[in-house]
Parts: structure tokens; C-alpha cells; sequence
């Protein structure tokens, strides 16, 4: 089964309320829209989550009977840190941070916090939906919690795959792969020696910092998007090795941990290549607007054509591209006027090297000092799904 970890659709903790960030996304566009282009790419879509804020979200895209559908047939799927990745101050550094509810601190615990905290998933997936769908009848939300909590893997920063090199790999990323100590110098101002990372200027003691989507503009932040990336990947491990939504730069810095791991160029040769599939009809926009029912997009991938592609595109090589098209288009002959919808290009880099991949002579996947580098020499081969439509043109 193919999988992508959707990590557009991580509605991240700031230990404050998610209700403004659940309205954002809710009403934009082009979340909606990437939803559903990966639902007709992939098998199933993993939604990283702390809080299940994004089901609220998901319900109002898709309705009941659409979002019990998709959780009911494994389109939908969750993965759930048990704690929230932070940079604290102080000295303190990178750490996996997790509330304990206390007596004494009842009236002050809101329901939110709750909802981030527990480690019952059912009952933060029921606090979610009792705050963002009032509206929905109890029996509905008991269907889908029971749903959810099916449908969700956990991943440990305790005890997980890859937990104790979690913040040693990710410092050793800032410090080697040049894309990102380009950038941490930058921020620090060019110093003669760069700062111990886990004593960054900016970071008081007692602070706690998350990761922000928005652009760098401190050291801090550089050091949360390495350990951001380093999360997904162990997160997709977790799901069953999904394919992950990511950038050139996660691609330069997934392939520099190969790099680093003296890893010979004869065995990586190929890593990042790019598949392009172009002349896919951008059927999401008609769906998004309500012009095409939700239930179509689930109907769709009942069809065929629609799993052929799916299993295709799961072990693709660009020379598949345009035999991946034509199922594509096919899958979608029962939407009205489909050939004269504008066209749309996705676009992956893909991990796995050119060829049969021999052992790596002298190598023990448990002796490199990167999970990813682990994952890889043990078959974990994801394909980076590039942001959103490389490019859109008219039919």
C-alpha cells in the first residue's frame, strides 16, 4: 500500500489553542486542494498530529459519511508524537516536551491542553470534535473516534526507532550538510566559531520555542527545521514507511546524511532524480469548490484504474511517466468534461539508487550515527513529493 506522511496538514502545537489555525486551514484553498490530489496519488494519506486538531478540519472538507469513509477504508490514516518538539532555552536544547496533569492544576488544564497532553488518543480525538463540530450528533462522534483511534500509530521520543540519535543527528546535520550551515551562520552573523547548539543567542533561559512555517529568521529556527525533517522521517517509519512531502533542501539534506556516512557515489547514484508527471487533469479545484462532490474523489478510487496507478506510481522510475498519465486520465473518465480541465504537473524526487542496490561493503546500518541512513540501508526508500503543481497550463 502506498503512503505519503502529509506533512502540510500538521497543524503544530505552539502550547497555545489551535482554534485560529484550524479556521486557516480549514478555509484555504490550497490545503484542500493537496488533500485531495494526494487521496487520487496515493493509497492512503498519514496526517501527523499532537491533537487531532486537524479533524475538525477534515470533517468540514469531507462530511461525516465522506470522512467515515475514508478512515473506515485506511485512505486516512494518523501518526502522533507523544510529545511536542521544542528548543528550550538555557541550555537546555532540542527536546521532546509532554505535560503531566496534576490534581492541584485541574481548573487551570483547558480542554486543549488536554487534547495535546494526554497520551489517550481517543480522548483527544473526542475533545477535538466536541469543540470544532458541536453540531455532530454524539453516536456520530463516538463512530468516529472509534475510527480514529484505529486508524492512528504512535511514535515515541522515548522509546521509538531512532529516539536516541534524535538530537545529535539533527545538530549534526546543522553543523555539516553546507545547506544548513550556510544558513545558521548566517543567522548567528558569521562568527569566527559558531555557538554550542544547544546554547543559541536568542534562546533566554526558561524559553520555549516551536517550529514556525514561516521563513528563518533565527538560529533556532534552523535547528527545528533539521529536527522537524529528522521527525517525519521516523514518523513515516512508523506508519509503515510513507513517502514524505518534502523540498530541494530536504532532498540536499537526506542525501548529504548518505554523503556523510561515507556511503560509496555507485550506491546512491540516482538518489534525488526527478519524475515528472505531467498532463494530469487538476481535478481538485472542481472538488474543493463543491462543482464535483466529495464522494466522487472516493468513488474514483474504487475504480481500476485509479489502484493500477496507485500501485504503479508506489515503485515508479521516470521512464513510467507518461504510461502513469494515461492510467491517471483514465481513472478520472467519469468526472464531466474531464479533457478540458487545465493540466497540472506533480513532481517527485526519488531516494531509491539506479539499478540492485548490493550490500554496502563495510557498512552496519547500526553503526552510522543517522536514522535515515539506517532506514535506507534497510530498504526504506521514500519518494519526496515536491510542492504542490510544479506548473499549471491550459489544456
Amino acid at each position: 500500500m502506498s503512503s505519503v506522511l502529509e506533512n502540510e496538514l500538521f497543524i503544530r502545537c505552539d502550547l497555545g489553542p489551535s482554534r485560529a489555525k484550524q479556521l486557516l486551514i480549514a478555509n484555504s484553498t490550497p490545503a484542500k486542494e493537496r488533500f485531495i490530489t494526494q487521496l487520487l496519488l496515493y493509497d492512503a494519506v498519514v496526517i501527523p498530529t499532537n491533537d487531532f486538531a486537524i479533524l475538525p478540519v477534515l470533517l468540514f472538507w469531507s462530511g461525516f459519511e465522506g470522512l467515515r469513509a475514508l478512515l473506515d477504508t485506511g485512505a486516512v490514516r494518523f501518526v502522533r508524537p507523544d510529545s511536542l518538539l521544542c528548543y528550550v532555552g538555557g541550555g537546555e536544547g532540542l527536546l521532546a516536551y509532554r505535560m503531566i496533569k496534576e490534581l492541584k492544576d485541574s481548573e487551570r488544564w483547558e480542554w486543549w491542553m488536554e487534547a495535546i497532553h494526554t497520551p489517550d488518543t481517543p480522548k483527544a480525538a473526542d475533545l477535538q470534535l466536541k469543540s470544532g463540530a458541536p453540531t455532530l450528533q454524539p453516536k456520530d462522534r463516538s463512530t468516529l473516534v472509534e475510527q480514529v483511534w484505529r486508524a492512528t500509530a504512535r511514535y515515541s521520543f522515548h522509546d521509538g526507532p531512532g529516539c536516541r540519535s534524535y538530537a545529535d543527528e539533527t545538530y549534526q546535520d546543522v553543523l555539516q550538510c553546507r545547506t544548513l550551515r550556510d544558513e545558521f551562520a548566517r543567522l548567528c552573523g558569521y562568527p569566527r566559531h559558531l555557538p554550542p547548539l544547544s546554547h543559541l543567542p536568542g534562546a533566554d533561559p526558561g524559553s520555549v520555542r516551536v517550529l514556525s512555517p514561516q521563513t528563518f529568521t533565527s538560529p533556532v529556527d534552523v535547528v527545528l527545521w533539521a529536527a522537524d525533517l529528522n521527525l517525519q522521517v521516523r514518523m513515516a517509519t512508523a506508519a509503515g514507511g510513507a513517502d514524505l512531502h518534502g523540498s530541494k533542501k530536504a532532498r540536499d539534506v537526506l542525501k548529504d546524511k548518505l554523503v556523510r556516512s561515507h556511503i560509496p557515489d555507485a550506491k546512491t547514484n540516482g538518489f534525488g532524480r526527478l519524475l515528472d508527471i505531467a498532463g494530469l487533469p487538476d481535478v481538485a479545484p472542481l472538488v474543493a469548490s463543491g462543482k464535483v462532490p466529495f464522494s466522487e474523489v472516493l468513488s474514483i478510487r474504487e475504480l481500476k484504474a485509479a489502484s493500477d496507478f496507485r500501485r504503479w506510481l508506489a515503485n515508479a522510475e521516470p521512464k513510467d511517466a507518461r504510461d502513469l498519465e494515461r492510467l491517471y486520465v483514465q481513472s478520472l473518465g467519469s468526472i464531466p468534461m474531464v479533457s478540458s480541465l487545465p493540466m497540472k504537473i506533480v513532481r517527485f524526487a526519488l531516494t531509491t539508487a539506479l539499478g540492485i542496490i548490493d550490500p554496502v561493503i563495510g557498512l552496519v546500518a547500526g553503526a552510522v550515527d543517522s536514522f535515515f541512513v539506517e532506514s535506507w540501508l534497510g530498504g526504506y526508500r521514500p519518494k519526496l513529493f515536491f510542492d504542490q503543481m510544479h506548473k499549471k497550463f491550459d489544456s
